[in-house]
């Protein structure tokens, strides 16, 4: 339903963020790199109404961003019928002081695949915490073979057993389409694969309790 309020993770340049915009959603677009936003702004014509204030990320050392607080921006989007469009733009580390509103759903192209294998338990574990019960995420997965000279990625490789492993305690699981995109994109030959293929998930939130280690209870979602 409209409005939602939709969580685009490391959002990049996407153009994900203005299309679920100017649909009427409630946009809420994170992205460890600060000149993220200035490029988006620069694509869209998009003018940034307020900076609020409390949230540190000034101390960016290019794109050194893991520990940095999230600073949010109300960005105003110029809407093709006219107007504009409200959203948020939360620049700092998704991975480990993130925080907002429990979300209505998630859209996840190019982002758990972008970040290291190390990292994906704290990805997920953002996501259980943010998306409300009933929630849903939408998750668009890769699998290959290492690329040439033995690079996994990115975009890594997350085959559904990984899925399973990182979703399935909090989400229910399913498939709504793998493609074979060799013949598609060539660009995956030229880097040394002779398969890749490209799933797409619906994880639908559990209404379950979420506890820490030490079984205290941290939401009821």
């Amino acid at each position: 339903p409209e409005p939602s309020r939709v969580l685009i993770p490391l959002a990049g340049q996407s153009h994900d963020v203005a299309h679920l915009a100017w649909r009427g959603h409630n946009v809420v677009a994170v992205e460890g790199v600060p000149a993220a936003l200035d490029a988006f702004k620069a694509t869209y014509g998009a003018d940034e109404a307020r900076r609020i204030a409390g949230h540190a990320c000034d101390d960016y050392d290019g794109d050194d961003v893991r520990g940095a607080l999230a600073t949010m921006h109300v960005v105003r989007l110029p809407a093709p019928e006219g107007g504009s469009k409200r959203l948020t733009w939360h620049a700092g580390d998704f991975l480990g002081n993130f925080s907002c509103p429990l979300v209505d759903a998630a859209f996840d192209r190019g982002g758990l695949v972008a970040v290291a294998p190390d990292d994906r338990e704290a990805y997920a574990a953002v996501l259980k915490r943010l998306v409300r019960p009933g929630g849903r995420v939408l998750f668009v997965s890769v699998e290959h073979p290492p690329f040439e000279g033995g690079k996994l990625g990115p975009p890594h490789s997350i085959e559904r057993a990984e899925v399973d492993k990182l979703f399935a305690e909090h989400f229910d699981i399913e498939v709504l389409k793998r493609e074979d995109r060799m013949p598609l994109e060539p660009a995956w030959e030229a880097r040394g694969c002779d398969y890749f293929f490209e799933t797409t998930y619906l994880l639908t939130r559990k209404d379950a309790p979420v506890c820490d280690g030490a079984g205290r209870l941290l939401s009821l979602s």
